[in-house]
């Protein structure tokens, strides 16, 4: 089965508050623009890797919630970003998501 890539706009979705991402197995990467304002829950994308923020994007990123083992498996480029993003991050509960966020 060949991989299929759905690319939006830019400005598709300038009022994206929260982007969330649940079982998508072969997702391997992911884009966001500045439109993401508040929060990405992700919970059983084990393939994806690496997070589309830099130092710039990641100061307005509020919260990020997926599994423990998750996060501890992301790839980083740069170690600024991963020391920015980690207080933002939240690890899901068992049995789903945490309701605050």
């Amino acid at each position: 089965m060949e991989s299929e890539n759905i690319r939006l706009e830019s400005s598709s979705l300038p009022r994206l508050k929260t982007l969330v991402l649940l079982d998508l197995p072969k997702l391997r990467s992911i884009w966001v623009n500045d439109s993401l304002k508040q929060s990405i829950k992700i919970s059983m994308c084990h393939r994806l890797k690496r997070l589309p923020f830099n130092i710039v994007n990641a100061t307005k990123l509020r919260f990020i919630v997926g599994q423990q083992t998750w996060w501890e498996e992301l790839e980083w480029e740069d170690d600024a970003v991963n020391q920015r993003l980690r207080p933002a991050f939240h690890p899901q509960l068992a049995h789903g998501f945490p309701f605050y966020v």
